[in-house]
């Protein structure tokens, strides 16, 4: 259940009303209690009762507004100074405890507005100095990002007020610098790797050390130097079984030229033997043409010889005969 506030007034109003009701309360008592003879003086009763009631009541009211007046100045510069109103005065001309109580918290309200003075000085210094440095932090970004590894990674010089912001910049700046220059020695790596490829010297591999996902790079720069050597030493022994079966072939065909040099020069021969045997031929023909002639006219002396030495038997025989 929730619990009723109750203002400071109003608890001291009833207080010296219940002081007053008391004092009434008390009085009485003494008269029923004969303690004291009202008899002769009734009205002193009343008068006692009604003038300490009364008496109760003015001074109640009377302290509640001495004392609720500052109070409330000061509860009113207090809730002033948590809705974050520092400029917020407490005036109370009261000597008592509650004017003290008022004058240790303005003196408290008072050194805070300077702190907080302080603190926004003191926070817009540092946000100038944040800004400078983020703003160098940005622009080498952005160079990293163009591909510019020029960067510049100075800090300014800090104060007592800016120290731990420069501390913290410098380990900023000294992680951007080690990363720029790790990329940077893993570029110029690479550059000299492949400039030592277009050379056409393949003998050669990464020799730094690659960290992080940079080492998948070198692996891979080095699996592809490895396999371009593989494929040149199957080229260089392609090449060189080329060269071999070419040497071959050379000789074959010098071989082969010979032969043809050595047939065509027995062509040649044959040509010109051939060539003789046929005018040999062409004689032996023209020959056997005055062979013939001269056989049939061997043949024809023959059968004339034949029918004159018939005759010249004939003849013999008749001459025999006779």
């Amino acid at each position: 259940m929730k619990k009723r506030k109750t203002k400071l007034g109003t608890k001291l109003f009833w207080g010296f009303f219940g002081t007053g009701a008391l004092a009434c309360a008390t009085g009485y008592f003494l008269y029923y209690t004969s303690l004291i003879d009202f008899t002769e003086f009734p009205c002193l009763l009343i008068l006692d009762t009604t003038t300490g009631v009364l008496a109760s009541m003015i001074l109640g009211i009377l302290i509640s507004r001495a004392v609720k007046r500052p109070i409330g100045d000061i509860t009113g510069a207090v809730k002033a100074l948590v809705r974050g109103e520092l400029d917020a005065e407490i005036r109370v001309a009261s000597k008592d405890e509650t004017g003290r109580l008022a004058e240790i918290i303005d003196k408290d309200v008072r050194g805070l507005l300077k702190e907080n003075r302080r603190q926004k000085e003191l926070q817009q210094k540092r946000e100038g100095y944040r800004e400078i440095q983020l703003g160098r932090v940005f622009s080498n970004l952005n160079k990293l990002a163009e591909g510019d590894l020029n960067c510049d990674m100075a800090v300014d010089e800090p104060d007592e007020d800016t120290r731990q912001i420069h501390d913290m910049y410098c380990s900023i700046s000294d992680s951007l610098y080690r990363s720029f220059g790790g990329i940077k020695g893993y570029i110029d790596e690479i550059s000299r790797v492949l400039g030592e490829l277009a050379e056409g010297n393949f003998d050669v591999s990464i020799a730094c050390d690659f960290k992080g996902d940079f080492e998948g790079l070198k692996k891979s720069i080095d699996r592809i130097i490895d396999r371009t050597n593989g494929l040149l030493l199957r080229i260089q022994t392609a090449a060189e079984e080329v060269s071999a079966v070419s040497l071959q072939v050379s000789e074959s065909s010098r071989r082969i030229s010979e032969s043809v040099g050595e047939q065509a020069s027995s062509i040649e021969q044959l040509s010109a033997s051939i060539t003789q045997i046929a005018q040999q031929v062409r004689q032996n023909a023209q020959d056997a043409s005055k062979s013939a002639k001269l056989a049939a006219s061997a043949k024809d002396d023959a059968v004339a010889g034949d029918e004159k030495m018939k005759k010249m038997l004939e003849s013999m025989d008749e001459i025999n005969a006779s």
